[in-house]
């Protein structure tokens, strides 16, 4: 078992390791490999997924069930992209995830982080 897994079994507040990193130049061609994680996450059983792409171009899709999903929520905002769902979740304001929607959301987050 990794020593990430471990710690989430013990309740340890772990960062996460990001999914990828998008190109900046084509940023709409991270849309596949972020949408075939939040699947994975809806077919898991674990809850919407919330997608940040940081400063440094670096992807993470989190999960409900993740121990450090509600810290990123408030403390790394500006990385925050969206919540997405494939069904409705109350008291969530989630997003459907679509191949279109998901490199449109984030072509625009990338465009603020490189304009500053």
């Amino acid at each position: 078992m990794s020593t990430h897994a471990i710690a989430h079994r013990r309740g340890a507040d772990v960062d996460p390791q990001p999914i990828g990193r998008v190109n900046p130049e084509r940023p709409g061609e991270a849309a596949p490999m972020v949408l075939r994680r939040v699947r994975g996450i809806r077919e898991k059983g674990m809850g919407p997924a919330y997608l940040f792409i940081d400063a440094a171009l670096n992807v993470y899709v989190l999960s409900d069930c993740q121990s450090c999903t509600i810290r990123w929520t408030t403390e790394r905002f500006k990385d925050f992209v969206g919540c997405y769902s494939t069904t409705r979740v109350p008291g969530h304001p989630t997003l459907r995830p679509t191949m279109e929607g998901l490199a449109e959301d984030i072509e625009e987050h990338v465009r603020d982080i490189l304009r500053g």
